[in-house]
């Protein structure tokens, strides 16, 4: 029985993650697929490892928005202009 729960558990937490990222990266074949087909992790794994976009694979820094540099300095520092006041 708890052989059982610890693979529910794991099932739910690999298949989210991988469902998660699906969708973060627009990749609507492999969100169903992955919704769908219940391999105990295995498919989720590896979407994980070699099919998710390089651009979100969870890497730090990764997918992180930078200021324009046409913004003033003021502006990227989120200080308010004088038209704002």
């Amino acid at each position: 029985m708890l052989i059982l729960a610890v693979v529910i558990v794991w099932t739910f937490i690999i298949k989210g993650i991988a469902l998660w990222h699906a969708a973060r990266n627009k990749q609507l074949g492999w969100f169903i697929t992955l919704l769908i087909i219940n391999t105990l992790g295995v498919l989720e794994i590896i979407y994980l490892l070699w099919f998710q976009d390089e651009e979100s694979s969870g890497a730090p820094g990764a997918g992180a928005t930078q200021t324009s540099t046409t913004a003033s300095p003021a502006l990227a520092k989120g200080e308010e202009t004088q038209g704002e006041r």
